[in-house]
């Protein structure tokens, strides 16, 4: 019998009953008992088992224990990647089937390093429970007692082992995956690479996904990944700061005192003195912008900085905040938050689409304050089934007026609109064909100028986890176009920025110009719905 390392360790899963009674197969089960057992190689050069596991790794092995898909985002150097190796490889180890296991790794040397570090698992094992290795080899290893294989990619590299069919994937540093765009494709390298690698995934009941990494900026494919799995019921979302890591201390310098900065840290966070001359030495190193990217203490830290965000990007990470995490995505098409409130005013915006499967047509309905009270998506829609749509939310929220960009699929939209008798936005001069460049005074910079006076100054009220999303990426191309970084969607974004936009004329376009009695009458008898 096995004496094991960890009996008096707090989070060991046995009481000394089971330890008596439990036979060692029965006790391999469990991955707080079997980890511990593996050696890595110190930066001494010695070998030291898994035995001083912090309380974070205790509960990445928990969660993958217990759970099919786990993304981590968490700061540098917490052994992250090491005790999630040494999950895959109690997971492979005591399979009774041939598992497989590919880890995308950010760059070519981390590959070897976990390749490594398996190997070292292995050799670490006392000699009655190490297996026979088939094959053993710079990228790949398999145990000969199940057939369980290893595999170590580049993301991005050649092949992402498309030839392979895998059970387990492990996406390590994903956020620092390369993420220039493909030649072929023009699609982004991380998200393709994501794409490539979840097609040779084979879904089992022992099946593993985690993804884990140090955040950085607000784009890519970890960054996408990190707001569905806060969201999802099928994720586990572990967040891990800074300050739960007591090797992240500092004696003081004599004289030490605090700037206004740290003192809002202190109230926020409970830091101590150590903890913030840490950071204060660690910010004269790297500077506040990496920190905040490598050491965060909130999960939207890391995705708060962004060059060239049209709208504030720090402001709207604080909105997604809020959305609890395990709050359900978009799984429907429609998504009611408020339902209308008789005379209350309402309007809606939409951007339109082919329904191929590409661009999502886009509905928002917000009120005459501004909340965002429902949403209407899908890429499958033709834009005639959608204009009816747009038509029956019209219905639902009092009449409301509805503002559909005018462009490409907008034009049939607009037609059907017309056709259903919908209350349909219109400019001063009575027209409603939306021009989104050029010199007219509904140009689509002069409405997201306008969102982005709302949004950042925080009289939006915004619920819909996507949309914010998708706000957060608009940039400001070289060309002149505002439209989401890389190949994102930003449906949602223009959807909305349209019906606050619809709100705002309808308070003061007619402000902006001189009409006469008659055109007064009209531009009422519009607002009112008793003409189009």
């Amino acid at each position: 019998m096995i004496k094991h390392p960890c009996r008096d360790k707090p989070w060991y899963p046995f009481t000394e009953e089971q330890d008596e009674t439990l036979s060692m197969r029965e006790k391999m089960r469990e991955p707080l008992w079997f980890i511990p057992l593996l050696g890595i190689i110190d930066q001494h050069g010695k070998t030291n088992r898994l035995t001083s596991l912090f309380p974070e790794q205790v509960r990445i092995i928990k969660s993958f224990r217990d759970k099919k898909r786990i993304c981590v985002l968490k700061p540098r150097q917490i052994g992250c990647t090491t005790v999630t190796t040494a999950c895959f490889f109690w997971l492979l180890y005591t399979s009774p089937n041939p598992l497989a296991l590919l880890t995308l790794t950010h760059e070519s040397g981390a590959a070897g390093r976990v390749n490594e570090m398996v190997r070292q698992y292995w050799m670490s094992l006392p000699k009655i429970m190490r297996p026979g290795l088939d094959r053993d080899n710079s990228q790949e290893i398999r145990f000969s007692h199940n057939g369980a294989t290893f595999r170590q990619n580049m993301a991005g590299g050649r092949g992402q082992a498309r030839s392979f069919t895998n059970q387990c994937l492990h996406a390590t540093e994903m956020g620092f995956w390369p993420k220039g765009s493909a030649v072929k494709s023009g699609v982004a390298v991380d998200r393709q690479v994501w794409a490539s690698a979840n097609a040779t995934l084979h879904e089992s009941p022992q099946t593993r996904v985690v993804i884990e990494s140090t955040g950085d900026g607000p784009d890519g494919v970890f960054y996408e990944q990190v707001k569905k799995a806060r969201l999802s019921q099928q994720w586990s979302f572990l967040f891990f700061p800074w300050s739960d890591f007591p090797t992240y201390k500092l004696k003081p310098e004599k004289g030490f005192e605090l700037t206004s900065d740290e003192i809002e840290l202190v109230e926020l966070h409970d830091l101590t003195d150590e903890q913030l001359a840490w950071r204060r030495f660690k910010i004269e190193l790297i500077g506040e912008r990496d920190f905040r990217k490598e050491y965060p203490m909130t999960w939207e830290e890391p995705f708060l900085i962004a060059d060239g965000s049209w709208f504030d990007v720090e402001k709207l990470n604080r909105v997604a905040a809020q959305i609890p995490a395990g709050h359900h995505d978009m799984e429907g098409p429609m998504l009611i938050w408020e339902e209308a409130i008789p005379g209350k005013r309402y309007y809606i915006g939409g951007d339109a689409a082919g329904g191929t499967g590409g661009d999502y047509a886009v509905w928002q309905v917000v009120t005459e304050d501004l909340r965002q009270v429902a949403t209407y998506r899908s890429n499958r829609i033709k834009p005639t089934k959608f204009a009816e749509i747009g038509a029956q939310l019209s219905i639902r929220y009092n009449g409301a007026r509805v503002l559909c960009e005018g462009n490409n699929h907008g034009k049939a939209v607009l037609r059907r609109l017309k056709e259903l008798n919908c209350r349909i936005w219109k400019d001063f001069k009575g027209k409603d064909f939306w021009m989104q460049r050029g010199k007219a005074s509904n140009s689509k910079q002069e409405v997201f100028d306008y969102a982005a006076y709302i949004i950042d100054n925080g009289f939006a009220d915004l619920k819909c986890p996507v949309t914010v999303s998708e706000l957060i990426t608009m940039r400001e191309k070289e060309n002149g176009n505002i439209q989401a970084d890389g190949d994102g969607h930003d449906d949602h974004a223009d959807a909305l920025c349209l019906a606050l936009w619809n709100s705002k004329s309808a308070k003061s376009y007619r402000d902006q110009v001189q009409l006469s009695t008659h055109e007064k009458r009209a531009v009422r008898h519009r607002e009112l719905g008793l003409i189009q």
